[in-house]
């Protein structure tokens, strides 16, 4: 096909008055008030011309549409689930670490001023606190906007759940607040609702996906704005996700390490086979031997150990500070003074 045939077709069905305002908002999950930029689109143009198209111009538009269609596509995925499987290895740390926490005896040292609020002290700084709410999953720790749900949140989890504090009927009775009290605006243009929430933060729920750019929905938590916007605009075809059955779902997805490696190997070979790879220059292919050569040469040697040669002795009293300044290191989070 022809490439002006291409051209008017994109022209009369895809970048009219319709479609057209749907690039500002590529990638726009968070509520930007009045504000109405393209930064996302143009960074992801920016990325299509460099990566893709290695900064060449003029490239035919059937080309381009292969192009987003074909390798961008895989790319975005791969990174997609690159992203999530990093999300769920940091919060399964985390809930391990809050769960040590808690054999501890850490949760004596926890205030609470609500039935779902409290104060968790932190456990390297005398006096410093960090302020929980489990119905809306925030934290002021720096972690807890940046690494997942942080350890904070889930040693409050597991408090509440000792307690038998039921968070879906606690985020049931904070939504009715919300709706009784009107705190909330729905923007039929745009098809989604704005919620104000007790903490202050506004939020924003799309009607059509039911998605909100709060915290706890970012969790896979069905959420207290999720549940005013079904308050304001019942849906009865979307079904609600509670944390337990999206942690068991994880639970029931997550691979072991052997099916994790046999998977790679098999992707690998999947892309090696592929066409695609025929088109890498020579210099990322050496790159990519590199690596093999490495991952082949682990898996032959990882039986065997390197055993120092250095006399070993047994101290007569090990309770006692060693003289030596060769083996007078602690690097253990106790003996660190900042």
């Amino acid at each position: 096909m022809p490439s002006k045939q291409i051209t008017d077709y994109l022209l009369d069905n895809w970048c009219t008055d319709k479609w057209g305002c749907q690039w500002a908002n590529y990638g726009r999950h968070l509520f930007y008030e009045d504000q109405d930029t393209n930064n996302l689109v143009e960074r992801f143009f920016l990325g299509m011309k460099y990566h893709f198209l290695g900064g060449y111009a003029n490239s035919r538009v059937e080309d381009l549409l292969i192009l987003l269609h074909g390798n961008v596509t895989m790319f975005y995925d791969y990174l997609d689930e690159t992203l999530k499987n990093m999300g769920g290895q940091r919060e399964d740390k985390s809930k391990l670490t809050a769960e040590n926490m808690l054999k501890a005896g850490l949760d004596q040292t926890v205030q609470w001023t609500s039935s779902t609020e409290c104060t968790v002290p932190l456990q390297t700084a005398f006096g410093t606190i960090h302020n929980v709410d489990i119905v809306n999953v925030v934290c002021n720790c720096p972690a807890a906007t940046t690494r997942g749900m942080c350890k904070h949140v889930h040693l409050a989890e597991l408090i509440a759940s000792k307690r038998n504090i039921d968070l879906t009927v606690e985020r049931r009775s904070e939504a009715m607040d919300v709706f009784n009290a009107e705190q909330y605006f729905y923007d039929r243009d745009n098809n989604q609702v704005e919620v104000l929430s007790r903490l202050g933060n506004v939020s924003v729920v799309n009607l059509t996906s039911f998605k909100c750019t709060c915290f706890a929905n970012s969790h896979g938590i069905h959420c207290v704005c999720v549940m005013v916007a079904k308050m304001v605009v019942p849906s009865p075809y979307i079904q609600s996700t509670s944390i337990d059955e999206t942690r068991q779902q994880l639970k029931e997805d997550k691979e072991t390490t052997d099916q994790a490696i046999k998977r790679k190997i098999e992707e690998i070979n999947i892309y090696v086979n592929n066409k695609n790879f025929q088109t890498i220059d020579v210099k990322k292919k050496k790159t990519i031997l590199q690596a093999l050569t490495t991952a082949l040469h682990i898996c032959k040697t990882t039986n065997f150990s390197k055993t120092t040669r250095k006399r070993k002795q047994q101290p007569l009293f090990p309770s006692r500070k060693s003289k030596s300044s060769k083996t007078d290191h602690d690097y253990s989070v106790s003996r660190c003074v900042f």
